[in-house]
């Protein structure tokens, strides 16, 4: 899994690394910058692949980029809140911490405290 320099898990954890900056780069083509007053974004080359909502939802868009690099780069976010993209039957899925799963991205659910 990508090593973030910073754990951006949460929206409140993605502002606090922004440090007030627009933008910011956590990985290698990957970064985290502000969409709004509310909405942090995990942008990966050009497409933003998950936003994180102050409210506490979170939305995964691959941006029809079904790469291994673009499952890691969501993943490092869901991970820690037990969260998980797969493929399987060539099918991306996502599953939350209770275990049930969604046939494919892009998914909004309230996800993250």
């Amino acid at each position: 899994m990508a090593q973030f320099k910073a754990d951006v898990s949460t929206y409140v954890k993605a502002r606090a690394f922004l440090g007030g900056r627009g933008s910011r780069k956590v990985a290698h083509n990957t970064y985290v910058e502000g969409l709004g007053e509310a909405v942090v974004g995990l942008r990966l080359h050009r497409t933003v692949v998950v936003r994180l909502f102050a409210g506490g939802s979170v939305a995964l868009d691959s941006g029809g980029y079904r790469t291994v690099t673009t499952k890691d780069r969501i993943n490092a976010v869901l991970h820690p809140n037990g969260w998980n993209v797969f493929q399987e039957d060539h099918v991306w899925r996502v599953t939350d911490p209770d275990g049930r799963v969604f046939p494919a991205l892009p998914v909004l659910a309230k996800a993250f405290p």
